[in-house]
């Protein structure tokens, strides 16, 4: 007895209670085993990564963004914010798969309109409103960071990439609609497009006519 109760069924004559003891004290083992182990697993929720993002969004764009932090957007999710960290090293990763997570919706949207345009100068109207209804959205965030803050570097990183997916778009456009352009020419479009969207006083039209009249 001075060891516990199995130590006592070993020690007896194994009778049918003695046996039956012994697989029900270590059944209760089990079933205390197997619950620690359970609350030790993280818990499961389904689409969690999506979840966070559609939740750092809200925040980033509904507030400072200088203010958004992992704490917040965990509040805002209803998880712990080490589980957030599971997803996402700090803010600035965040931030950046936020904004990648619109612009390939966005692009899907530029890819659509670059197949389907009747036209070069149709579909470059439409990729351009496109881009304006990206940049109208995320201009306040970019503007919100100073210049040389981490967040603007990281997104700033991603520069090359975003040439490289709107001048596949601009590929598509001239294809579809049999119009020849040089490599240096598509990059040259984009880089035009995009400080175009950038500035206000810069009209559609007069855009799409400068490049039309450039490629033709």
């Amino acid at each position: 007895m001075s060891r516990g109760g199995v130590e006592l069924y070993v020690k007896k004559p194994l009778d049918k209670m003695n046996i039956w003891g012994l697989i029900f004290y270590h059944r209760i083992e089990l079933v205390h085993y197997e619950k620690r182990e359970v609350e030790k697993m993280p818990k499961i929720i389904p689409d969690l990564k999506e979840k966070i993002i559609a939740g750092g969004r809200k925040l980033l764009l509904s507030g400072d963004p200088k203010a958004l932090s992992l704490r917040a957007i965990s509040n805002e999710c209803g998880i712990a914010v080490g589980t957030v960290y599971n997803y996402f090293t700090g803010k600035d990763q965040l931030i950046v798969s936020v904004l990648m997570d619109d612009w390939l919706k966005a692009l899907d949207k530029m890819q659509a309109h670059s197949i389907r345009a009747k036209s070069f100068e149709a579909g470059l109207e439409n990729i351009y409103d496109d881009l304006v209804e990206f940049v109208t959205v995320y201009r306040k965030i970019w503007n919100g960071f100073s210049k040389g803050t981490s967040e603007k570097a990281s997104i700033h990183g991603h520069h090359g990439e975003f040439m490289d997916q709107l001048g596949n778009c601009i590929t598509l456009l001239a294809n579809s609609n049999k119009v020849e352009i040089e490599a240096d020419e598509r990059r040259i479009i984009c880089e035009l497009l995009l400080v175009a969207v950038m500035q206000d006083d810069v009209k559609k039209d007069s855009f799409v006519r400068f490049v039309s009249k450039e490629i033709r």
